[in-house]
């Protein structure tokens, strides 16, 4: 049985009276402008149940700034609250942050869609500047290089925003990883299955009756995949891995392929879907189910995976109560490492103009059709009269994660050593 953690952040109000989006509480939840602090507080039980995955998160202030985004990009809605009412409805990644920019077998981008939504632009371009911040000192660079990394993702969204079908130039680190890549399945196939842990009864025949339900409705919706072979499982299993995920139910499936091959079998992940009611400054929240998350991934990550859909809902057992969503894993995956990745201030630099370039293009792609060139305009100006302000609350935001840090850090330690 996986432990599910209580994860409360709170500053005025006890966890009781919090509030979602559509019935904010009376007082504000997190980082209000007074300079109320970011306070995350973490259920003792939780702790003592996994102390080994709540030491890195103490060891690693990045790893800890992943693991709180809901806390942050509500600290956020509340600091910008006077802003809202100019900025346009846009489609949002939702946790972007340096470590989701991965590079694949089929290209590189920011991925982890889990947080997509929609609403105000200035989460993503908070989110991911601060991260540049925090990642710039955690790889030993200095704060002129952070700047400059912050500098280079407006340049870049401001240049898909006026042209989208700008092409950024890759960084030169993805080529070095994609020249790793090998060509063999084998290995892939095997470590995932590896990552499959074991099921009670129970759930392993809810999730089978659930990934035949998936395969009959892609067989439905997807002329190639309108054969039962290719959804025959191979292996199954529950999957325990992730930072902002981690509280999140996650399932693994090998199915048959295109052939008989077992090289040619697919690696399919089912995730369960987010609840995003802890910000309030979003739209459906906590509604609209997996859909959510997969306009996310085909808006901004112009993702096409045939596998890409919503699991459809049970009738009873883990898969009517919530809502899970469905992809197929990449043959390579590497994901950006803010102690590995950018020794040289360059690649930082690369890939956060990289990531604001996808996003610029991404935020405005297909919400307002036909009237996408006039959404990119408004954002573009919206961003321009904003500038002084996003820059000075990327100096703040930057703070107040340090400072919610080392007070997280002392609060699971006096729990540890108890």
């Amino acid at each position: 049985m996986t432990i599910r953690f209580l994860l409360i952040a709170t500053t005025l109000i006890s966890a009781s009276s919090c509030g979602g989006p559509e019935s904010p509480p009376e007082e504000p939840v997190f980082g209000a402008r007074d300079g109320a602090a970011l306070v995350v507080r973490v259920n003792e039980e939780s702790v003592r149940n996994d102390p080994e995955f709540f030491r890195t998160l103490l060891n690693d202030p990045f790893r800890f700034y992943r693991f709180i985004n809901v806390a942050f990009s509500d600290a956020v809605c509340v600091h910008f609250a006077d802003s809202l009412g100019q900025m346009p409805t846009v489609n949002l990644h939702g946790d972007a942050h340096v470590e989701q920019y991965a590079v694949t077998n089929v290209g590189r981008g920011m991925a982890d869609y889990d947080d997509s939504s929609t609403g105000p632009g200035v989460l993503d371009l908070m989110r991911f500047t601060v991260s540049l911040r925090l990642a710039a000192e955690r790889a030993g660079l200095g704060p002129e290089e952070g700047d400059a990394a912050v500098a280079s993702f407006f340049e870049g969204y401001r240049d898909g925003l006026n042209d989208p079908t700008f092409e950024a130039p890759e960084p030169a680190l993805c080529s070095t990883i994609r020249d790793g890549f090998a060509t063999d399945r084998g290995p892939f196939l095997e470590s995932a299955t590896g990552l499959m842990g074991p099921l009670n009864s129970d759930d392993e025949f809810e999730l089978r009756g659930a990934f035949a339900a998936y395969g009959e409705r892609l067989g439905e919706l997807v002329p190639e995949f309108d054969d039962p072979a290719r959804f025959e499982v191979v292996g199954l299993g529950g999957l325990d891995i992730g930072i902002g995920s981690r509280l999140d139910r996650k399932f693994l499936i090998r199915a048959g392929g295109e052939t008989s091959d077992p090289l040619d079998d697919a690696i399919i992940e089912f995730k369960e879907v987010r609840d995003l009611s802890g910000i309030r400054c979003i739209q459906g929240a906590s509604a609209g189910g997996a859909f959510r998350v997969l306009m996310g991934l085909t808006r901004i990550a112009q993702d096409t995976d045939p596998y890409l859909a919503a699991v459809p809902m049970a009738a009873e057992g883990i898969f009517a109560e919530r809502s899970f969503w469905a992809r197929s894993w990449f043959d390579h995956y590497v994901e950006m490492n803010v102690r590995e990745s950018f020794a040289d201030p360059a690649t930082l630099e690369q890939v956060a103009f990289d990531v604001g370039v996808q996003l610029g293009i991404g935020h405005v792609l297909h919400i307002a059709a036909p009237l996408d060139a006039q959404l990119r305009q408004e954002q573009l100006v919206v961003v321009n009269n904003l500038e002084g302000e996003i820059l000075a609350a990327i100096d703040y935001f930057t703070e107040l994660t340090a400072e919610s840090h080392a007070r997280f850090a002392a609060d699971v330690n006096a729990i540890l050593v108890d």
